[in-house]
């Protein structure tokens, strides 16, 4: 009666040995490889969602009737202490930021609604206009900054108010 077994030194401990160190490896390579694989998974979902969602966001623009700007201004924009070069200036400039033709957008399209795509609720389609409006409104005194931006004419606004301390001071 063998009160417990002894493993010798010899081919059959080294080839023990050697399969643990193998499997450990096994394991640790595909725990990597499934990371890796997630990854990559995540930044693919993530490149196509946001061209889906900038695709979408131009498909429902696309369809609405073009305004010319002087219709636009007299609509909508008439009322501001600006003159209609000064806002043709910024609303041109809001269109390429946000890649879309001017006559499609409206003064009344808010930033998180009609501009957002709501297939893709975590892909911010305006960022890049909130960070031309910030660096802008970083020129001028924070008391001069409007409370919020909620549209585009509250960009007009904030950018035309920001352009006209920064001339006016300078």
């Amino acid at each position: 009666m063998q009160p417990h077994m002894n493993l010798q030194s010899g081919p059959t401990s080294v080839l023990l040995a050697s399969s643990l160190g193998d499997s450990r490896w096994l394991t640790a390579t595909g725990v990597r490889i499934y990371w890796i694989v997630i990854l990559c998974v995540t930044l693919v979902y993530g490149a196509l969602s946001c061209f889906l969602a900038e695709r979408l966001r131009l498909r429902r623009l696309a369809q609405r009737e073009r305004l010319p700007f002087d219709e636009l201004y007299r609509q909508f924009l008439g009322d501001l202490r600006m003159t209609p070069e000064q806002v043709k200036q910024i609303w041109d400039e809001i269109g390429e930021t946000l890649n879309v033709d001017p006559t499609l957008l409206r003064p009344t399209d808010r930033l998180g609604v009609e501009l957002a795509c709501k297939s893709f609720p975590l892909i911010d389609l305006t960022e890049a206009l909130e960070f031309k409006i910030n660096r802008e409104l970083k020129a001028i005194p924070k008391r001069e900054w409007p409370r919020s931006i909620a549209t585009l004419r509250d960009c007009i606004i904030a950018l035309g108010k920001a352009r006209r301390l920064l001339t006016d001071g300078a």
